[in-house]
């Protein structure tokens, strides 16, 4: 079956289980068609003050627009980095909120990948393997070491 989501322009990716919380468990957001996504800081990591942290994960949280639509990526600490979603914004970035330090977004899923997710496509197989995630922010598909290849998704 052929579908409506194969041209799909994806804009961004994002890493939503960071590889050094050795999570084991998926986060799982299909209970409901739209969420909340957040940005998460990272207190135990680099330089910076938990303050410039904020305002960093304010602006990376605010440069997505409406209607873009950005491929989620998780980690589990056994089964590796997987793509597992993709994601349409719906709200507008002046509308991002933060709440007890996490900035959000509204969206909605387009394409979650099928159960169990330990079989979802590899991330490396669905954006080359030259690119690394180095935190939770937005990057763009267009960085030069990332090679987008939507076909190891499945769409139904």
């Amino acid at each position: 079956m052929v579908s409506q989501y194969n041209h799909l322009t994806i804009k961004y990716l994002k890493l939503i289980n960071h590889i050094g919380s050795k999570r084991t468990e998926w986060s799982h957001y299909q209970d409901d068609k739209e969420f909340d996504l957040g940005w998460v800081i990272n207190e135990k990591s680099g330089k910076l003050t938990k303050q410039d942290k904020i305002k960093r994960k304010k602006l990376d949280a605010k440069k997505a627009i409406k209607g873009d639509l950005i491929l989620l990526c998780q980690n589990n600490h056994f089964f590796g980095h997987r793509a597992t979603h993709v994601v349409e914004i719906v709200d507008e970035p002046y509308e991002a909120k933060c709440i007890d330090d996490m900035w959000t977004r509204r969206v909605r899923i387009v394409w979650i990948a099928e159960k169990p997710w330990e079989k979802a496509p590899l991330t490396e197989d669905v954006i080359g393997k030259k690119f690394s995630f180095r935190s939770g922010n937005l990057v763009n598909v267009k960085a030069s070491t990332i090679y987008l290849n939507l076909d190891k998704l499945k769409f139904e």
